[in-house]
C-alpha cells in the first residue's frame, strides 16, 4: 500500500512524503525507493520537494507515475 501526503498539487513545488506500507502487517517498509516518472526522488518516509505537472498522452491529460520498490515486494 502506498500513500502520499499532502494531496498532489499541480504546477507548484510542494513538500511531499510517500510511505510504503506492508498491507498485511500495516507497517512501513524500510528503505523502499520512491520514483516519479522513473526518476528517483527519495526513500519511503522521507520528505522531498516536487512540482507535479500534467502532460498530454493519446489525447488525454495524465499525471506522473509514482512507483515504490523494495526487495521482496511487488512494485507499487
Amino acid at each position: 500500500m502506498v500513500t502520499i501526503s499532502p494531496p498532489v498539487t499541480f504546477g507548484k513545488s510542494v513538500r511531499y512524503i510517500v510511505k510504503a506500507l506492508d498491507s498485511a502487517l500495516k507497517t512501513e517498509i524500510p528503505g523502499a525507493s520512491v520514483s516519479i516518472d522513473k526518476k528517483y526522488v527519495g526513500q519511503s518516509g522521507t520528505w522531498f520537494f516536487y512540482t507535479f505537472t500534467l502532460r498530454c498522452e493519446n489525447g488525454a491529460m495524465v499525471g506522473p507515475l509514482i512507483t515504490v520498490s523494495s526487495l521482496g515486494y511487488p512494485m507499487a
